[in-house]
């Protein structure tokens, strides 16, 4: 009989278990789906415009990756409605245009964003350094067509990682470049015209 009822009490636990496990997989596929919604909705809406400040034209130099000496894109997925006591939970993603260059009529543009998680708090929400992120993107403008070149997480070389975009010495390309620990910029993505 003891037997029995250890196995049973086994399979309660066991049950309990995995459902816990189902619903922690679903909230995280949520969270998932979130942030890949807003995603696509930042780079449509960066796809549409069509800067024309370039923001180090006056200074050759890397700039933080939020500049905010140009139009700033925002999303944001937080919950509006308050959960028991804890609000502002989700993501946002906010950037702008780091550089760019211009080549036979083409313009290249290097964004910089930061993708930030908030976790719901009391009062207000609360960052989460370790799943928030710095990423890239780099858009190709032509006539009235834009293409997305490359878009690629950022891993941090100093306390603040600074961007911009170099043509080559031979002009064939250009260079997306991030700063480093030595001092001397380092090459992180090329492109060949």
């Amino acid at each position: 009989m003891k037997v029995s009822s250890s196995i049973n009490y086994l399979s309660w636990v066991a049950l309990v278990v995995f459902m816990l496990l189902s619903v922690f997989a679903v909230a995280l596929s949520k969270d998932d789906m979130k942030y890949s919604g807003l995603n696509e909705s930042w780079k449509e809406s960066v796809l549409l415009k069509d800067p024309v400040k370039d923001p180090r034209s006056d200074v050759a130099q890397l700039r933080p990756v939020l500049n905010y000496d140009s139009e700033i894109t925002q999303v944001h997925s937080f919950d509006k409605e308050r959960k028991s006591l804890l609000v502002g939970e989700g993501w946002q993603l906010i950037g702008s245009v780091v550089d760019i260059l211009m080549n036979d009529g083409t313009k290249y543009i290097l964004y910089g964003r930061r993708n930030l998680r908030y976790d719901a708090g009391l009062w207000n929400n609360v960052l989460d350094d370790a799943s928030s992120f710095e990423d890239y993107l780099v858009i190709k403008r032509e006539d009235n067509q834009t293409e997305v070149l490359v878009h690629k997480r950022l891993i941090a070389t100093t306390a603040q990682v600074l961007l911009g975009l170099r043509l080559t010495n031979d002009t064939s390309s250009f260079e997306v470049l991030q700063n480093s620990q030595s001092g001397v910029p380092q090459v992180i993505w090329v492109y060949i015209f």
